[in-house]
């Protein structure tokens, strides 16, 4: 059965009552990736070499060169799960015809099952779009005291292709399944988990708030967002639904909050910031609904 521990997070200067090892803002021992993860990411030098030249040459990681570094990266990580095709292509393989010149994104297989992204008409948003609009007028954000933190159990990490309907059992989800093409890294005016949980994997945070939350609001999370830099990976996004007014999401950790905590935010994001399961920082390609960075 998968537990859920909801903890409240400390407040400045307020104790109330958790175990410090055990808090959503605590470190946790086992924070490092999941030792199958690590049996399997045996990554090609010459892989490594090509993302770590494309990044000197790319420093915004924006080219289609670098996106195809790091998916390389990412296809050596999933080896233990993943083939390229059903003649026994593998990851290393797919790896190297990438960064040779003889595959492009659209060729590239990266999604489980189904029909791969870029081979599906999305039309405008594609089947996972949502009313990113407020509809409840009368909706107001609750008291603003701490914020309530919970470790959530990883419930997968499959690539689902785009043509398959993807429906989760938490709201918002922590650590699931989702779509093999991740978004690129920035504000969205609606961006679905089926996308930011991939970023998340990667490390990233995603940064929710209520569609009815009030711009001060949105604008606060955006600041603490930016002023971070330009290493730091994070996705904002309005969450239909949302039980809060804002929300932080990491890789198997969720945080609430009816007003913007800087000093609890920080530390999330210190401690939750490049915690994935996969190192991969650069853009994913996925760019609908994008406003910035």
């Amino acid at each position: 059965m998968r537990q859920i521990l909801p903890l409240l997070l400390l407040s400045s200067g307020l104790s109330l009552g958790c175990d410090a090892e055990t808090s959503p803002i605590a470190p946790m021992a086992d924070q490092g990736p999941d030792q199958a993860v690590v049996d399997a990411a045996i990554i090609d030098a010459a892989v490594v070499d090509a993302a770590v030249d494309a990044r000197t040459t790319d420093p915004d990681m924006t080219s289609p060169d670098m996106r195809l570094a790091d998916m390389a990266v990412e296809a050596d990580m999933h080896a233990g799960d993943m083939t390229a095709a059903d003649d026994g292509v593998t990851a290393d393989m797919l790896a190297a015809d990438m960064l040779a010149g003889d595959m492009t994104l659209a060729d590239m297989a990266m999604p489980d099952q189904g029909t791969p992204d870029a081979m599906v008409d999305l039309g405008p948003h594609g089947i996972d779009s949502y009313d990113p609009s407020c509809q409840v007028m009368d909706w107001v954000p609750g008291e603003c005291v701490a914020g309530v933190g919970r470790l959530e159990e990883s419930r997968g990490a499959g690539h689902i292709a785009e043509d398959i309907p993807i429906e989760y059992d938490l709201s918002p989800p922590a650590a699931d399944d989702h779509r093999g093409r991740w978004a690129n890294w920035g504000e969205y005016r609606s961006l679905p988990p089926q996308r930011w949980l991939h970023n998340l994997e990667h490390g990233g945070i995603a940064l929710l708030y209520h569609p009815c939350a009030p711009v001060e609001m949105i604008d606060a999370m955006r600041e603490l967002a930016q002023a971070r830099g330009p290493d730091f990976r994070w996705i904002m996004t309005p969450y239909e639904g949302l039980q809060s007014a804002v929300a932080l999401v990491a890789w198997e950790w969720r945080y609430f909050a009816e007003c913007v905590r800087p000093d609890e935010i920080n530390q999330f994001f210190d401690l939750r910031h490049a915690m994935g399961p996969e190192d991969v920082g650069g853009n994913g390609g996925y760019d609908v609904e994008w406003i910035g960075r």
